[in-house]
């Protein structure tokens, strides 16, 4: 850290100076980096290049890199996903899970999809209340459940498999059910467990 408050960053075997408006800025990829900055406890996320100049302004309450350069940010309680270039790939977005499988789970309009990280293609999957990560291929969904959005829980409702292209592979009937690992799924029907593998 410099005596005017800057940080240093080594960006190519180069020192980079950090504005001073930021607290931190993490690791560079692909050309940019997150920069962190804190007014009045509260911490905001923007986007630098090398240069240290601003691809996004620190106005977001959260930004995370996705690979691909795409990022999913928070702002105003709402979740989407923006470029390394600053544009907004993907806005508005009620709910935004984990990735796998080079898939991200939203929900859009109480519309429930999976977003290509590739492709930057939303697949929409309809007549759901719920939709999981997807697992060697498939992906959980809920029907008839009650979602809350805040802890990512679902309450009630009947479980089933859909796979990468909406398609329903295993149709709704189980109590519960996990996401499948190593071929196969723990699923709970009528009190008692047991495994099932993709052809069910």
């Amino acid at each position: 850290k410099t005596i005017d408050g800057r940080y240093i960053a080594v960006v190519d075997g180069k020192e980079l100076f950090i504005s001073a408006k930021y607290k931190y800025c993490k690791s560079f990829h692909e050309g940019c980096a997150i920069a962190i900055q804190e007014v009045e406890n509260e911490i905001y996320y923007g986007l630098i290049n090398t240069q240290s100049n601003d691809i996004l302004p620190p106005i977001f309450q959260q930004l995370d890199s996705l690979g691909n350069a795409l990022y999913r940010f928070k702002i105003n309680e709402r979740y989407g996903l923006v470029s390394s270039d600053g544009n907004i790939v993907l806005p508005n977005t009620e709910y935004m899970g984990k990735t796998s499988e080079g898939k991200i789970v939203i929900m859009r309009n109480q519309i429930w999809g999976l977003f290509d990280l590739e492709t930057r293609q939303i697949k929409t999957i309809s007549n759901i209340d719920y939709l999981g990560i997807c697992k060697c291929g498939l992906c959980r969904i809920n029907v008839g459940g009650d979602f809350n959005k805040t802890s990512s829980e679902i309450v009630g409702g009947i479980w089933g498999y859909v796979d990468i292209n909406g398609e329903v592979t295993i149709p709704p009937k189980y109590d519960r059910a996990n996401a499948f690992s190593e071929g196969i799924a723990a699923v709970e029907q009528d009190g008692l467990w047991g495994f099932i593998d993709k052809e069910e």
